[in-house]
Order: structure tokens, then sequence, then C-alpha cells
């Protein structure tokens, strides 16, 4: 893969992760989210912006929520068995 791909990837990996973070509802953890600036480092041209937000870019404001209900856990002895979640709004 070329070192263009390979920034390509990494530019649409964090894009879908900044738009899973806005869809996951209000219990989400909202690390993730803005401009993407897209850099490549090698030893023949060192480090290079490929894509840089302008220097007044916007950024999203979002809110954080720590309401966010603890699950319940039952964990069975037998390790083979599966455990069960549930969550109690």
């Amino acid at each position: 893969m070329s070192l263009a791909d390979c920034a390509d990837l990494a530019r649409s990996l964090a894009q879908v992760t900044v738009d899973m973070v806005r869809f996951i509802g209000p219990y989400g953890f909202e690390g993730a989210g803005g401009a993407i600036d897209v850099a490549t480092i090698s030893a023949e041209a060192g480090f290079q912006y490929l894509e840089l937000k302008e220097p007044n870019h916007r950024v999203e404001q979002r809110r954080f929520t720590s309401a966010a209900p603890d699950p319940v856990v039952s964990a069975p002895e037998d390790i083979a068995k599966p455990a069960t979640y549930t969550i109690r709004v």
C-alpha cells in the first residue's frame, strides 16, 4: 500500500469514528469529532501535511453526559457459560 493510500485509509477510519460517535446516542463516549488533519512522515520528505483545517475552523461543541446508567453484570462461576449484561434506564 502506498503512503498516499495509507493516509487516505487513516483519514477514512478517523471520519468513520467521528460519524459513529455522532450517532451513538446520549450515552456514548464522545471522544472524537471536528475537522481532521492528515499528515505523513517519511525518511525522504519528513513530516508533510496532506490536509490541514483552516486556522479559524469552528469546532462543533458537543454535550458530554455523565448520566449514563450503570450496567448490571451477571458473571456465572462457570466461565464456559456466557455472562449477561442488563442496562436499566
